[in-house]
């Protein structure tokens, strides 16, 4: 009866599909019946799973029942979108082909290097509207307008959308692992399989390769560079690390990429030179990078430096 039940729910229309909707239910134990409900979004909008899989280097991501199924009309999946339920009685799949810097993926820090996209359910309005998917670098959007419609942005939502509007709400419902290759290939991967079947804000800890310089002149050899950044909503936390072999030069900050954009602010980090002075050190947040100066706005560079610091808390555009 239960599963009759929460069949006869998902095919109603989906306007009568609310918040308070219950499935009534009926025990029998022992011979004596006992009845309960059961909220119908907390019953139905969590029984799913994300499948990522890779086929001639080009990424399909599906959402499915627990069995592997698609969606149908007889065996619907429900999602919860802003304040409404959304029923999917279709395949709800997305196949992204290799050749594009998808997301900026493929970039110089991040080619190789393993990122964790957050699936969203999409309501879509347009032409071709109805119950959409995709999956994005950024945890925290609440409509289409807070993606950049733009494949190669750090801000782009892949999807099976057609015709959105950028009214259009959506809901994170998941997050998967996957990876870039650098141009020209841009080759999907997955390396090291990593799925969250909830809805999910944050990234787990991930490494990337800044690209170090100085602010001003030219550092002759760079060594060993590492960089390690995590993602909780709509904020960054970044820990960098280059050692200088051969100054040259170099002059003034030295210069570590970012792996997205900041909001342009005034606020530092903290950091300090491992090898030369053990000087404590400043970070100055840029768009795209981090200049390290010493305490005193001195240069932290020189041939043997290392430079490392950290900064937490800062808000992505």
């Amino acid at each position: 009866m239960p599963d009759e039940s929460a069949i006869v729910l998902t095919k109603a229309a989906e306007a009568q599909l609310v918040g308070k909707s219950v499935l009534y239910l009926v025990g029998d134990p022992d011979g004596v019946p006992d009845d309960f409900r059961v909220n119908f979004g907390s019953a139905l909008d969590r029984y799913y799973k994300i499948s990522a899989t890779i086929a001639s280097n080009n990424l399909t991501v599906a959402v499915q029942h627990l069995d592997g199924s698609s969606p149908s009309t007889n065996n619907p999946l429900a999602f919860k979108v802003g304040d409404v339920f959304k029923i999917a009685t279709s395949a709800l799949s997305v196949t992204k082909n290799a050749g594009t810097n998808w997301m900026n993926a493929g970039s110089a820090e991040l080619a190789t290097h393993a990122i964790d996209f957050f699936v969203y359910a999409i309501k879509e309005t347009g032409a071709a509207a109805g119950l959409k998917i995709g999956f994005s670098r950024i945890p925290y959007a609440l409509t289409m307008a807070n993606f950049v419609n733009s494949t190669v942005s750090e801000k782009y939502i892949a999807g099976n959308w057609t015709n959105f509007n950028s009214t259009d709400e959506v809901a994170v419902i998941g997050r998967f692992r996957a990876q870039l290759s650098a141009a020209a290939s841009y080759n999907w991967s997955i390396v090291s399989p990593v799925i969250v079947n909830k809805p999910v804000f944050e990234t787990g800890w991930l490494t990337y390769t800044p690209l170090v310089s100085s602010d001003t002149g030219t550092l002759t050899t760079v060594g060993t560079v590492s960089a390690s950044y995590q993602i909780v909503g709509q904020n960054i936390s970044i820990e960098q690390s280059a050692a200088i072999t051969t100054n040259g030069t170099g002059a003034t900050a030295i210069r570590m990429s970012i792996p997205f954009q900041f909001v342009l602010t005034n606020a530092v980090c903290a950091g300090r030179e491992l090898s030369l002075t053990g000087a404590m050190l400043q970070g100055l947040l840029r768009t795209g990078y981090i200049l390290w100066f010493t305490y005193a706005n001195g240069y932290p560079g020189g041939t043997g430096a290392v430079v490392t610091g950290a900064g937490t808390l800062l808000r992505l555009v």
